[in-house]
């Protein structure tokens, strides 16, 4: 099996280097936009992340409204250049993972937003101005047995792989922290490999927490164009350096947002409110 596992890496990085880079923007503006499948994508439910009709979200968890920062900050996220957003949400679904008296996360969250492109001039519908439903998905998950057999760092427990993602006490005030993946890393082969899911990863911080719901912000990092490949046996939160790794809140080469809740990896995408906490963490 590791035999196997290293044959493939090898082939994979023999085809990344004929392949080209999807780090740069991209403005849609054709009539294959609606279909494009390039973008952040949904892997884990069998669709590409975007429809043209409004998609079934009654199974994506908790629901809240999203406030982007600004259009450059989305920009750099999703890798395209923006006419006009409507229907901001985040959607949060997160299953207890217990090890010993501590209890951590994993689960999904969704991005969603109404995206509008322009046709442009060699369509045959040119200057019309089309609405796509997007919807990408971040997951964290534990650790497998597999992946522990294979972990570079060594790690022995499932728990590790989401280890990061719980409340924790920062300065007397209560946060949660997350961390999340694009889902093409844990299905990775060199058969089925595609570049779009270099993309990067997510991260929420709830920091107002009461009955009526909670809000927090929502963050994103991009990870740079690069020829290597992805170790698919790891998390971004355990690789310390090169253009994989998502660590943040270190302190003293520690993943520590207890000591320091401000981001210096990630880049703020917006602000979301009003979500319901039974819905986001008891699945």
């Amino acid at each position: 099996m590791k035999t196997q596992k290293k044959l493939f890496i090898l082939l994979s990085l023999l085809m990344s280097l004929s392949l080209v880079g999807c780090s740069s923007k991209k403005s849609i503006s054709s009539d294959a936009a609606a279909t494009n499948n390039t973008d952040r994508s949904d892997t884990g439910s069998g669709t590409t992340g975007s429809s043209t009709t409004p998609p079934n979200d009654s199974d994506w968890g908790a629901m809240g409204y999203l406030d982007i920062v600004d259009t450059d900050a989305f920009e750099e996220f999703s890798g395209y250049t923006v006419e006009d957003l409507l229907n901001e949400r985040i959607y949060i679904k997160l299953n207890r993972f217990e090890h010993g008296s501590s209890t951590y996360y994993e689960g999904d969250v969704r991005i969603a937003y109404d995206y509008q492109y322009i046709h442009n001039q060699y369509s045959s519908t040119p200057g019309v101005i089309e609405t796509v439903y997007k919807h990408p998905r971040f997951e964290a998950k534990a650790y497998d047995d597999d992946e522990l057999d294979e972990n570079p760092n060594h790690l022995k427990y499932s728990y590790q792989g989401v280890r990061f993602n719980k409340f924790i006490m920062n300065d007397g005030k209560q946060y949660f922290v997350g961390f999340f993946e694009e889902p093409d890393f844990y299905d990775w082969s060199p058969w089925g490999w595609d570049p779009a899911a270099k993309a990067g990863a997510l991260m929420i911080i709830i920091d107002d927490l009461d009955d009526d719901g909670f809000s927090g912000s929502v963050w994103f990092h991009n990870y740079d164009f690069t020829y290597a490949v992805k170790p698919v046996e790891t998390r971004c939160t355990d690789i310390e350096i090169g253009p994989y790794s998502c660590r943040d809140f270190v302190v003293n080469d520690e993943i520590r947002p207890d000591l320091d809740i401000t981001p210096n990896t990630f880049t703020k995408l917006g602000e979301f409110y009003n979500l319901d906490v039974a819905e986001a963490f008891d699945n």
